[in-house]
C-alpha cells in the first residue's frame, strides 16, 4: 500500500488555561501512524510547552519540540498503530495556569507508512519566511511541519505544501499553522510566507513520514528506488550477499502501488543460495 494521508482533525485555537486540550480524530482501519501537532504562545516556557499527548487514552511519543525562547512553541507527537474509529486526542501542558495562553491542535493519520519515522527536528528564528529548510527524503515520503509564530496575521503555506489547518491572529497575537509536503526528490522543504510584521519570532517542528517497504508476490522487499544507469553485466553473488539490482519499470515483479520512476528501481534482497 502506497503512503497516503488517512484523515486530519483540528482543535480550534483557544485563549485561556483550559487543559488538557481535547478533540476527536478518526483513524480508518488501515491507518498505522498518527501525528499529533500542537502550537502554543505564552511568555512562560512551561505554560507553552506540551508535557504529554495521547490518543484513545494511550500515550503518544514526543518527536520534536520547537521554541523561539520568547513566546512561541510547537511540537509533534506520534502514535503508531492507532485505534481505528473516532477517538479522543488529548494534549496536556507542563504548567496549567496561564489565563492568556494561546493554543491550537492538529492531527493527521497515514496509511502505508513505516512505523519508524524519518528525519525530524526544529527551526526557530525571525523573518517573514518560516521554513524547515531542506530535509532529507525519498520520493513519496511526506514531510509534516507545524508552525507557531508571533506574526499576528495569516501565514500562507508555500506551494507545494498542503495546508492541514491554520488559526490566524489568535488573541490579536499568534498565528498557528500545519502543513504537509509530498516528497518528489532527495530533499523536501516546508515553508510559509508571513504577513507585514514578519520580523517576530517563530518556532517550527517537523518530521518525515516514510513510505512502508512494499513486497511482491514472492516476498521480496522493495525499500526504494533511484535513477540508475543500465545494469552491469551479470556477476556472481555469494550466499548471504546483499544484492542491489536495477529492475526495469516494466518488470512484473514490481508490487502494485509502488511509486513509478522513469529510470528504474533498486531491488534489495538477500540471496538464498550461491
Amino acid at each position: 500500500m502506497a503512503l497516503a494521508v488517512d484523515s486530519t482533525a483540528h482543535k480550534v485555537a483557544t485563549v485561556g488555561a483550559s487543559d488538557p486540550y481535547t478533540w476527536s480524530h478518526t483513524c480508518n482501519a488501515a491507518a498505522n501512524v498518527l501525528l499529533i501537532l500542537f502550537s502554543a504562545g505564552q511568555s512562560i516556557l512551561n505554560e507553552r510547552t506540551v508535557g504529554s499527548a495521547s490518543y484513545n487514552s494511550v500515550a503518544a511519543s514526543s518527536v520534536a519540540a520547537a521554541d523561539d525562547t520568547i513566546f512561541e512553541a510547537s511540537s509533534i507527537w506520534v502514535k503508531t498503530s492507532p485505534s481505528s474509529g473516532s477517538n479522543t486526542v488529548s494534549v496536556s501542558m507542563v504548567a496549567h495556569n496561564a489565563s492568556d495562553r494561546q493554543a491550537a491542535g492538529y492531527s493527521i493519520s497515514f496509511t502505508g507508512a513505516q512505523t519508524t519515522l524519518g528525519a525530524s527536528g526544529t527551526t526557530n528564528g525571525t523573518g517573514s519566511n518560516p521554513s524547515t529548510g531542506a530535509i532529507s527524503t525519498n520520493v513519496g515520503d511526506i514531510l509534516v511541519a507545524v508552525l507557531a509564530s508571533d506574526f499576528s496575521n495569516t501565514n500562507t503555506v508555500t506551494s507545494p505544501g498542503v495546508l492541514i489547518f491554520s488559526d490566524s491572529n489568535v488573541n490579536a497575537d499568534s498565528d498557528f499553522s500545519a502543513q504537509y509536503v509530498v516528497a518528489t526528490g532527495s530533499t523536501t522543504t516546508a515553508s510559509w510566507t508571513a504577513g507585514s510584521d514578519g520580523v517576530q519570532g517563530h518556532a517550527v517542528a517537523y518530521v518525515v513520514v516514510q513510505q512502508a517497504a512494499a513486497t511482491d508476490a514472492t516476498g521480496v522487499e522493495w525499500l526504494g528506488y533511484t535513477a540508475m544507469p543500465p545494469p552491469p553485466p551479470p556477476h556472481r553473488l555469494h550466499q548471504g550477499m546483499l544484492a542491489h539490482t536495477p529492475i526495469p519499470i516494466a518488470d512484473p515483479r514490481i508490487p502494485q502501488g509502488f511509486p513509478v520512476h522513469s529510470s528504474g528501481f533498486y531491488r534489495r534482497t538477500r540471496l538464498l543460495s550461491s
